[in-house]
């Protein structure tokens, strides 16, 4: 009737007196299940024993009939460690059991019942222990195992699509510009500075022949320019960056070399950043973080620009992303001085990192004033403001003054720095450059015609005042958000309203700066891409918008087909995703219920949102088949790019507006959860 309870007994009783056996620990803890396996006792009455259901013995099972006899003879071990799950097979153990002796009464088994069982015991067996232990650890590493692979799948995927875009032409290709008087293009610019950086003294670097691609990026661009000209030097050839004759170089080999210097900046920092700040917006739901990362690495702006048309963009992005992260950690003042050097590297690798600065810098001024405990306000403000403020002088100057020390003969110190400003930022290229999707190059269309009517001396402080009116609120936002204190509890809302903060000061100045280039529109793009699970309707549109305003310059560098690919691509994760999707549908319905956590859903209780939503991409796609099927009239040869400029500045105007809305309601969670705990 007990027939398990008689095979472990004529085991255990055999193995104790052959004491030469297996010594495999058990956790004492077992013994709780006692209870459990004296009400399924029960069910044991009656059963048929077969030659299949004795093969296996649950030794958990047998262990709390027969802990008490085992505990009055066997020592606890000192050093063995604790095994929480254990089953036991004896089908190899069978020999033994015919040739055990008989095992104790069940008399001498109660008389052991007073004994305390110790925090440890050990139980001898023959039977060998199998592999894989029990079914929860099993599938709690075949879970384990899921995601590892899961992830694996998911890097290789973004890496592999990222070499696929590459194969495309790159901009300037065979000296094609898309226009008469080209030479080359950003492809060439960077193959260049790699030349000048690695042959001439850095006093040279920003002077060296202005009118052929000259050096416009900040000092760490150079720096990481020497580098990889020192490699393409080394690892493919000298020829590759000779002085002057490697002018044009668009050799296979060094093709590759190019395409992999991106490739794996991209990966060592921005894929790092992407990661880390996921894995914070979502420490709980691992699903929602591999959709983030996905979602985040995927846009095809930034895969287009890149790995297309080729540059180092996401060098100061994923710098800038690492800028954000140690900014909103809580504890001591030494991760905001870690945040505000990082945030110098990204704005001394591309000058247009600074439109996250107002947002930065209202982040910060307002932990400035975060009340502190046991701390004077007054003392506490100056000293946190004066230390993050000799950081970021400290990390310009280290980053400045080599062009200062070696500087050529002639030239003063202030020359050789007012040399570098000029060249970061061109005043004299005017208000906009191509067919910027912003509000002046809308406006100078006609019949309004700014750029035109405004007298060119007032076009850079009208753009100023826009630019800063348009910032005020995300500033203000940041300011407030920065000085409630950051605690474990609302770290991820500090971190989502610097990010919120981030993309909307960028897009303001993407719409209303003074020289703005197409390609500024990864800036807000880049932060807003991590907040799909706060917006994923607003993070979908804005992807597939900001894609769509790169139209233009696609067709200069005659990559079409990577960039419809990137962009059903895109689309189709976003299908599997599901979630922007699901909003749209709740907003044809007029269902304005929370869709999965949406804080989008709450902007506004009318069908507007819908109608804005489906007649924007139905333009994008209309634009598009216009274009490929009417040619242009010759009065008016640049009506399409017109329109994509005009569709664009449209649409992220829209944006601001939801940004700004986001941010709001972010702020006010900050709020709310800080009364609450004051309470």
């Amino acid at each position: 009737m007990y027939w398990r309870l008689i095979v472990g007994g004529y085991t255990l009783h055999f193995l104790k007196a052959n004491p030469d056996q297996l010594v495999i620990p058990v956790p004492a803890y077992a013994c709780r299940c006692h209870r459990i396996a004296r009400r399924r006792r029960s069910a044991l009455v009656g059963r048929e024993s077969s030659e299949s259901e004795s093969s296996r013995v649950s030794f958990r099972r047998t262990y709390v009939y027969l802990r008490r006899y085992m505990y009055s003879t066997v020592d606890p071990p000192t050093a063995d460690p604790p095994i929480r799950r254990c089953r036991r097979s004896i089908s190899d153990a069978h020999p033994i059991i015919r040739s055990a002796p008989a095992p104790p009464p069940r008399r001498e088994l109660r008389a052991t019942t007073a004994i305390t069982p110790p925090a440890w015991t050990t139980m001898i067996m023959a039977a060998k222990r199998p592999a894989g232990g029990s079914k929860s650890s099993r599938r709690q590493d075949q879970d384990a195992g899921i995601q590892s692979s899961a992830k694996v799948a998911l890097l290789s995927s973004l890496i592999l699509l990222r070499i696929l875009v590459g194969f495309h032409r790159h901009s300037g290709e065979n000296n094609y510009h898309g226009k008469s008087d080209g030479f080359g293009g950003d492809y060439e610019a960077q193959r260049h500075w790699m030349e000048i950086t690695y042959h001439l003294p850095i006093g040279r670097w920003y002077s060296y022949d202005l009118a052929y691609w000259g050096l416009d990026y900040p000092p760490l661009t150079a720096y990481v320019s020497y580098i990889c000209g020192w490699l393409s030097h080394v690892l493919v050839g000298p020829e590759t960056v000779a002085l002057v004759t490697s002018r044009a170089y668009e050799e296979v080999n060094h093709k590759a070399f190019m395409r992999a210097s991106v490739l794996i900046l991209d990966v060592l920092v921005y894929f790092t950043a992407v990661w880390v700040l996921a894995k914070r917006l979502e420490p709980r739901d691992v699903e929602q973080r591999m959709w983030t990362i996905g979602v985040a690495l995927i846009q095809p702006s930034i895969i287009l620009i890149d790995h297309g048309h080729f540059q180092y963009n996401t060098v100061a992005l994923g710098l800038a992303l690492w800028a954000f992260h140690y900014m909103t950690l809580p504890a001591t003042l030494t991760n905001c001085i870690v945040g505000s050097i990082l945030f110098c590297l990204s704005l001394n690798f591309k000058q247009m990192v600074l439109y996250y600065a107002p947002a930065v810098f209202s982040y910060l001024l307002g932990k400035c004033f975060a009340a502190q405990p046991k701390v004077s306000r007054a003392s506490q403000c100056i000293g946190r403001f004066f230390v993050l403020g000799a950081t970021v002088v400290a990390t310009f100057t280290a980053l400045w003054l080599p062009f200062v020390l070696f500087r050529s003969d002639g030239v003063s110190i202030s020359q050789s720095v007012l040399q570098i400003v000029q060249r970061l930022f061109p005043f004299q290229r005017g208000l906009y450059e191509g067919k910027v999707s912003n509000i002046w190059c809308a406006l100078s269309t006609k019949p309004f015609s700014f750029r035109a009517r405004m007298p060119e001396r007032f076009q850079p402080i009208c753009a100023l005042i826009t630019t800063l009116s348009l910032c005020l609120p995300f500033c203000v936002c940041g300011f407030h958000v920065g000085r409630k204190r950051l605690t474990n509890e609302n770290e991820p809302q500090h971190l989502r309203s610097l990010l919120w903060a981030a993309a909307g000061t960028s897009l303001s100045f993407f719409l209303a700066s003074f020289q703005v280039h197409e390609k500024s529109i990864l800036l807000p793009l880049s932060p807003l891409s991590l907040l799909i699970a706060d917006t994923p309707l607003l993070c979908f549109w804005f992807g597939v918008a900001a894609a769509w305003t790169l139209w233009p310059l696609v067709e200069n560098d005659r990559i079409q087909s990577a960039y419809f690919s990137c962009l059903v691509i895109f689309s189709l994760v976003s299908l599997l995703y599901g979630r922007p999707f699901a909003t749209l549908r709740e907003y044809s319905r007029g269902s304005f219920a929370r869709v999965g956590g949406d804080i989008a859903s709450t902007i506004d209780r009318s069908k507007w949102i819908y109608v804005i939503v489906v007649a924007s991409f139905v333009a994008m796609l209309g634009l598009h088949i216009f274009e490929s099927a009417i040619s242009p009239p010759q009065g008016l040869p640049d009506i399409f790019p017109v329109l994509w400029s005009i569709g664009g500045a449209g649409i992220f105007c829209m944006s601001w507006c939801c940004f700004y809305r986001q941010l709001s309601l972010v702020s006010a969670s900050v709020d709310e959860g800080a009364q609450l705990k004051s309470k």
